[in-house]
């Protein structure tokens, strides 16, 4: 007989709360919530956690309830508490709506016994080989299980090995793991690990394409020492990735490495080549925000050298780099950025109302170039961002402009890296104007608004 997974009571009773929930009542939970003693940390944690117990993470969304929430979290540190609330009803109407969506379960986590070899290695070069062969996703699940229960292992660096050769398939297969391990990280929470992992293994183990890595792996140069910034070759570097074609960035950053570009250089130019693409194509919030994720990756001190290696060589090698390059006819050349004075309530009301993006871009570098705060103007494209657009939208660009604003502000650039945040406002006045509707539909929702 099979069991349902066990949690603490308290726990399975909060669960069962969220399942329940609808629309209209999601505010009212929230502040129920906190009435009992729950942060707004805490309540993102259960939020994902009734996503790994409900949510059938075989569908297109898959995983979005269980990684989504540590990235909300952390960028909301920007926020009033007002717009924190707006944050965390976003993310909680989401998730509340995967779960009455009829194209999800309700997927009923259960119990699995684990599966392991004689050793911890083994076990895990077992567990990598059935990922990778796309037949065994429930016996790579059960040996997920092995490893967490039985061996202890601490999982983080082969969970990432694991996404990384798929990334260039789907930024998602990066995206939920990197995020969901930072969430467990802050929260101090990886008594939850097993939960929120297995629908990732789910994931990784449905039709895995590990196609460009494996072009690649063999003839991989080391990543190269730091070094001292260059802005010249930044520059040239910056358009050779973005002009190369698709698949041919990882041959692109070896020829690099040859010529003697130094790490840092190539961590600047990767970086901006993004946020080019930002400016430039349709490149939009997922496609940044899994770049940010190899960059993340590519600047941690504790992360092994191969995988720092690899998240360099595939970080412009996703699927998404892939759409926007094969249709360069469609680029727009952005507008020029001279450093103009705006002030931010003149830059607020040009993202709320520029169909096109082009002109938010230019307020956004003009802002910056003339002395604006990176911050300040973070927190007012997230505040445009949540009150303009539904839980799914709203979620995605807050998330990318938090990853942008920390790629502003760790670039030592300060003449360039205003592009981050420029091709940031690009994409939240496009969402503006088509999602305002879906905003309004949360909006109705928030005591703010109720107050009015």
């Amino acid at each position: 007989m099979r069991n349902e997974f066990s949690w603490q009571p308290s726990m399975e009773v909060r669960t069962r709360e969220i399942e329940s929930l609808t629309r209209d009542k999601t505010m009212n939970w929230i502040d129920k919530s906190r009435s009992e003693g729950l942060s707004n940390a805490d309540i993102y944690l259960l939020l994902a956690l009734a996503s790994a117990r409900y949510v059938d993470h075989h569908g297109p969304l898959i995983g979005h309830g269980t990684f989504n929430g540590g990235p909300l979290l952390r960028a909301s540190s920007l926020l009033s508490s007002d717009f924190q609330d707006l944050a965390l009803l976003q993310t909680a109407v989401y998730v509340t709506d995967l779960l009455a969506d009829p194209r999800y379960g309700p997927y009923l986590l259960m119990e699995m016994e684990p599966v392991t070899e004689t050793t911890e290695e083994e076990s895990q070069q077992a567990f990598l080989h059935d990922i990778e062969s796309g037949n065994t996703v429930l016996l790579s699940e059960h040996r997920l299980v092995g490893l967490l229960r039985h061996q202890n292992s601490d999982l983080r660096w082969l969970l990432t090995q694991v996404a990384l050769r798929q990334y260039p398939e789907n930024e998602h297969r990066l995206l939920i793991v990197h995020r969901a391990i930072q969430f467990l990280d802050d929260l101090s929470g990886w008594a939850y690990a097993e939960p929120i992992f297995r629908p990732a293994v789910q994931y990784l183990a449905s039709r895995p394409d590990t196609t460009l890595f494996n072009r690649i792996k063999e003839r991989m140069l080391t990543w190269p020492e730091e070094g001292m910034v260059s802005e010249h070759e930044v520059t040239d570097v910056v358009q050779r990735l973005i002009e190369v074609p698709y698949g041919e960035e990882p041959d692109l950053i070896d020829e690099l490495i040859r010529q003697g570009i130094k790490g840092r250089t190539l961590y600047e130019a990767i970086a901006l080549s993004s946020s080019e693409m930002l400016r430039r194509s349709q490149f939009d919030a997922h496609a940044v925000t899994g770049v940010h994720c190899t960059l993340d990756l590519m600047r941690g001190k504790d992360v092994p050298s191969d995988l720092r290696t690899l998240a360099g060589h595939l970080a412009l090698s996703s699927q998404r780099s892939r759409r926007q390059k094969v249709s360069r006819q469609n680029w727009r050349e952005p507008l020029h950025v001279s450093g103009t004075r705006v002030t931010l309530t003149e830059l607020k009301n040009i993202v709320s109302n520029d169909d096109g993006g082009q002109l938010s871009a230019q307020a956004a570098g003009n802002y910056l170039l003339s002395g604006g705060s990176p911050r300040e103007l973070a927190r007012t494209l997230m505040e445009v961002a949540l009150t303009t657009s539904g839980p799914f939208d709203a979620i995605h660009n807050v998330k990318m402009i938090w990853g942008l604003l920390q790629e502003t502000e760790y670039s030592q650039l300060g003449q360039q890296s205003w592009r981050h945040l420029s091709g940031g406002a690009r994409v939240i006045a496009e969402t503006a104007a088509t999602e305002r509707p879906a905003g309004k539909a949360i909006l109705s929702l928030w005591k703010p608004m109720k107050s009015m």
